[in-house]
């Protein structure tokens, strides 16, 4: 399962945002194999909205994309990375790192990718990782952990994670 289907516009279809006549849809493209979540290149899938046709799909270099945001012009899509259960401590972890993937909006049509890559590194088996969600204010992304109650921090225009998971805002103990 490491590439895009072949055979469908959508595996594991996440978060949807709107812009102008263009649906977009972010695709986690996970499988259970057994008990075990494996995930493939995750992607976004365009369309359009007034004929209801995929036109694109655009694969992603981060694993588990599950947000977007439109912002100036571009369409950041914030991608998870993975988590693992810590039964010893009966926790979610951080697996792997995730990231922001900024795809052009005048090209979305026929992106074969994103134009600007943050990567948002996390430690595997921190609690301090998963970003899942984001909020965008002037050239500020402000992302949230999904597994504690922390924020991280990026510099879009620079691409520089500003706070991060060694560096977090917390927003308690």
């Amino acid at each position: 399962m490491p590439g895009i289907p072949d055979d469908r516009n959508f595996s594991s279809p996440e978060g949807v945002t709107v812009w102008n006549d263009r649906v977009f849809v972010a695709n986690a493209n996970f499988a259970y194999q057994g008990a075990q979540l494996l995930y493939g290149t995750g992607f976004v899938t365009v369309i359009d909205r007034t004929d209801a046709t995929v036109v694109n799909v655009i694969p992603l270099p981060f694993e588990n994309p599950q947000e977007m945001v439109v912002h100036g012009d571009r369409l950041w899509v914030l991608c998870s990375g993975v988590t693992a259960w810590d039964s010893e401590n009966s926790i979610v972890v951080s697996k792997t790192s995730g990231g922001l993937a900024g795809i052009d909006l005048a090209a979305v049509d026929t992106a074969d990718g994103p134009i600007s890559t943050i990567p948002i590194p996390t430690t595997e088996g921190s609690l301090v990782g998963y970003p899942s969600g984001i909020a965008i204010s002037g050239n500020e992304a402000w992302i949230a952990s999904g597994t504690t109650a922390a924020l991280f921090m990026v510099d879009l225009d620079s691409g520089e994670v500003i706070r991060g998971a060694a560096d977090p805002v917390f927003l308690a103990e």
